[in-house]
């Protein structure tokens, strides 16, 4: 399977969910810091249980039932994990060569990968830096998050 092929899979998964807003543990807090906090907080205590549904689905179940959170974080994971390996299918256009996956490579390992593997390191801190970015926004527009 290629980077394209396993991009799009992770995109119309993606596209799949509707995933229920974050709400603030502490409906007072309105420091960004303390937000992120909350926001840190909550995907380190999901994350286990986050890792184990995609686990299930990449070696083909359905997802399992999980709490809001779960599917809140979740759905991050999936749109960074589609951004990286879209990023990767360059070998399909012309002007550049990119390693491909290996042809007997089980496509769950490459999900596991982008979902699980990769997430702590590059998903996660761009999910923060968004997060963090709407959040200072709705602050200074007096709106709460």
């Amino acid at each position: 399977m290629s980077w394209r092929k396993f991009a799009q899979q992770l995109e119309a998964e993606w596209r799949r969910w509707t995933p229920p807003e974050l709400e603030a543990v502490n409906p007072f807090a309105r420091d960004p810091d303390d937000l992120m906090q909350q926001f840190k907080e909550r995907e380190r205590h999901s994350r286990p249980m986050v890792d184990a549904a995609i686990r299930i689905f990449v070696r083909g179940g359905g997802w399992p039932e999980m709490s809001d959170d779960e599917r809140f974080f979740l759905y991050k994971r999936l749109y960074y994990a589609w951004l990286l390996l879209d990023s990767f299918s360059l070998e399909e256009t012309e002007s550049r060569k990119f390693i491909s996956p290996r042809r007997e490579q089980d496509p769950s390992e490459v999900l596991e990968w982008a979902l699980i593997d990769v997430w702590p390191s590059l998903g996660l801190p761009l999910c923060l830096e968004a997060q963090a970015q709407y959040y200072s926004g709705c602050i200074a527009a007096g709106e709460l998050p």
